[in-house]
């Protein structure tokens, strides 16, 4: 067990399974950012996550990240994921923004957080803060 927990936080990316790990840290720019079992830091996570899929996966990126702020929103390949408010407009806020720009989604589904959601959206914070800092 010791050993697995060892090998967790050292690890270069979020490719630990739950069932390996009774605690997880993140860890971005040296500082360990978050740390807990994988059900409470998934449980952190405020609001609710979307997968979207569009075919013009680059330009709905950009277009939500400059709406919805670019700790919200992370690419997978060719679906999106997008961290939206507990209440059913966030939905809409998504599609909205994505017709705004000419673009539209072929699906908007719900979907549980994973490790990799929290991951990228510390990193992508920790980003949003550093650029905050830099311009003041």
């Amino acid at each position: 067990q010791q050993q697995r927990e060892y090998q967790a936080a050292r690890g270069c990316h979020v490719g630990v399974h739950e069932d390996q790990c009774n605690r997880i840290g993140f860890m971005a720019a040296g500082d360990l950012c978050a740390e807990g079992s994988p059900s409470e830091l998934e449980a952190q996570m405020p609001g609710r996550l979307l997968e979207v899929r569009t075919p013009r996966v680059a330009e709905a990126l950009a277009a939500l990240r400059q709406r919805l702020g670019r700790h919200r929103v992370t690419q997978f390949g060719e679906r999106l994921h997008v961290q939206i408010s507990g209440d059913a407009s966030g939905d809409s806020d998504v599609r909205d923004a994505l017709r705004a720009e000419g673009l539209e989604a072929t699906a908007i589904d719900p979907m549980p957080f994973s490790l990799e959601d929290v991951f990228l959206a510390l990193i992508e914070q920790r980003r949003e803060q550093a650029e905050r800092e830099q311009a003041a």
